[in-house]
């Protein structure tokens, strides 16, 4: 039903696909480390030397997210597969996927890809049902009427597979191509400066990089330097700016939409916000309606 509408009504629809690919073992400075994914038979000499560690040390991995704009057949019949692809490379620790990164980061493709001025009226989103994605999820459902204010649609359905069917997401056949090219292969980040290289001596786990870099925004810009990214991973700054447009939707100026409390209790709470998502949207449990 979803390849029928979006045919049908294919001159006024943007198909988005989307999902995270499983992250990738990122090793500290001079500790290279296998990314683990299964390996194609290779040439090597009997002389070389295993300079890859295994994937218990580590504390840090790197999050890929894939975004596709699909472009549609002519004829139905035709392939679905052709589209523009974008891969973000993320710091897990640092930047972690939630909803209001994948909203943020999605804008920025469709503001640079499609222009503000010519995205089409009706878009339709399909990715996986992870938590981040889930269109239960009241953050999920904020961060998706953020991208329908700013779109501008008339029209915005936000579709999740069923659970152990992620196979049904066309963007995994993107994920076969990044995995080549992640065989035979072992990453660390660059070495820091020795005085910011010293405060992470101590970190063994993501939860500690991120009690480091708390309140020191000069060793968290250095710390994400040293990662190459296919397109920037959106700065926080960028985030802020995606809650901004639900707060100006507020006829009163001293409500405040909590962006840390994104449970039913709490955005039941302001109204304004809570009387939009019921007059504007439409819940279910795979997929999620937005309309003027």
């Amino acid at each position: 039903y979803k390849r029928m509408f979006c045919h049908k009504y294919r001159d006024h629809v943007l198909l988005i696909r989307g999902d995270d690919k499983c992250k990738i073992d990122l090793g500290d400075p001079g500790q290279p480390l296998e990314t683990g994914t299964r390996n194609k038979k290779c040439i090597a000499s009997s002389k070389t030397e295993v300079m890859a560690l295994d994937h218990n040390w580590h504390a840090d991995s790197i999050t890929p997210s894939v975004w596709q704009l699909v472009d549609i057949p002519q004829d139905f019949e035709d392939s679905w597969y052709p589209g523009d692809v974008f891969v973000g490379l993320k710091d897990a620790a640092l930047q972690p996927s939630t909803p209001f990164r994948h909203a943020t980061e999605l804008w920025h493709l469709l503001d640079e890809a499609q222009g503000p001025f010519d995205i089409p009226p009706i878009g339709v989103s399909y990715s996986d049902g992870g938590g981040d994605r889930n269109n239960t999820k009241y953050a999920v459902q904020a961060s998706w009427l953020a991208i329908f204010i700013q779109g501008d649609f008339d029209r915005l359905i936000v579709m999740r597979t069923v659970p152990g069917h992620s196979i049904d997401n066309n963007v995994e056949r993107v994920m076969a191509v990044l995995n080549l090219g992640c065989q035979n292969l072992a990453l660390m980040r660059e070495q820091l400066e020795e005085t910011l290289e010293a405060k992470f001596k101590g970190a063994t786990s993501m939860t500690d990089i991120r009690t480091i870099c708390e309140g020191e925004p000069q060793l968290l810009a250095a710390y994400l330097k040293a990662e190459i990214l296919v397109y920037s991973a959106r700065p926080d700054k960028e985030m802020d700016a995606m809650f901004d447009i639900i707060q100006r939707m507020t006829p009163d100026e001293g409500v405040v939409f909590d962006r840390t409390k994104m449970d039913k209790k709490s955005l039941s709470a302001v109204t304004w916000l809570w009387d939009i998502l019921q007059r504007h949207t439409r819940v279910f449990t795979y997929h999620i309606e937005f309309f003027k």
